[in-house]
């Protein structure tokens, strides 16, 4: 595990406020088919980390992940690129898989789910990873 360090600057009337957010990373492995899935998926743990997600970025590298917990539904609104979504239930296994996503949808309800993976479009059909499969953090 690692820390990974953003800086975010709000505007707050006519000066400039910062504040730096520490996001942890992790590795996400399909324990299943002993595949890394991303080398680096930061954990998305806080409500405001959760909300801003993916937002304002204009990509994610395909070694990339982001990791939504708890989580049981996700979307693309103010997005500029199309992801791939894993829901995992508590035993960390998949659930649900969404492939492909276009920005500026919403996605479904998964009500058994406590975390989704956000990946960069194409990564679940390149590591062929399934539903049922076990998910690793480490």
């Amino acid at each position: 595990m690692g820390i990974r360090f953003d800086l975010f600057v709000l505007t707050k009337g006519k000066g400039i406020m910062y504040i730096r957010a520490i996001m942890e990373t992790v590795e996400v492995l399909n324990a299943t088919k002993s595949i890394v899935v991303a080398t680096q998926a930061e954990l998305a743990v806080s409500l405001g980390q959760r909300m801003k997600g993916l937002i304002g970025r204009s990509s994610l590298p395909f070694n990339e992940a982001l990791i939504l917990k708890p989580c049981s539904s996700i979307h693309t609104f103010f997005m500029r690129f199309a992801i791939d979504v894993l829901f995992l239930n508590k035993e960390m296994r998949i659930i649900r898989m969404l492939q492909n996503m276009p920005p500026n949808r919403l996605g479904p309800i998964v009500w058994t789910s406590i975390m989704a993976i956000e990946l960069s479009a194409g990564k679940i059909g390149q590591t062929n990873t399934q539903p049922g499969d076990l998910i690793e953090l480490r």
